[in-house]
């Protein structure tokens, strides 16, 4: 009963994560406190994030709040677009639309506890475990944190650590784990 709860918690914490930043993008009418890549990874990670919760047997929550989290995400990256111009440029955006057909055709295609899942689950923590490292290295080339929100980054940590405590104890996937 407990960790059905924390699952709910961590993954609420998930999805408003997103709004402390998409508040700051609105207050200074720029995004460009974010790295366009840590946007790209992040989206690439939610994409097969998707695939994965819809084509595995995890609980009830994930199939909830992923969709949700995704289009919070979708707000900071239509927000690049809107205050900044551009998400990085017209090669990107090409692979980026290949991706996305890529990982939806295979989507579709899934089954419940299917190969495709596990793959698209292993792709999302690979791209999830690196996504923060170009707003790390972004920060430091530009010995700025203007535009970034820390209490953004401070709830992601806390859901991280509430999603993999409950997942070591009700014995999620590893990828989830």
């Amino acid at each position: 009963m407990v960790s059905r709860f924390l699952i709910w918690a961590a993954l609420v914490f998930y999805s408003i994560c997103f709004i402390p930043q998409i508040i700051r993008n609105k207050e200074y009418r720029t995004t460009s406190g974010l790295s366009d890549f840590y946007l790209l990874i992040s989206l690439f990670g939610y994409v097969c994030f998707l695939a994965y919760v819809f084509s595995s047997e995890l609980p009830l929550p994930y199939k909830i709040m992923a969709p949700i989290e995704f289009v919070v995400l979708m707000v900071m990256l239509f927000q690049r677009i809107y205050y900044d111009g551009q998400l990085i440029g017209k090669k990107v955006f090409f692979v980026l639309s290949c991706f996305i057909m890529f990982s939806s055709v295979a989507f579709v295609f899934s089954s419940s506890g299917s190969l495709i899942g596990g793959i698209f689950g292993w792709m999302s923590f690979s791209f999830f475990s690196v996504n923060q490292m170009p707003q790390v290295m972004k920060i430091y080339r530009e010995k700025s944190v203007r535009g970034f929100s820390f209490i953004f980054v401070t709830m992601s940590a806390m859901a991280l650590a509430l999603e993999f405590s409950v997942g070591v104890v009700e014995g999620l996937p590893m990828p989830t784990i």
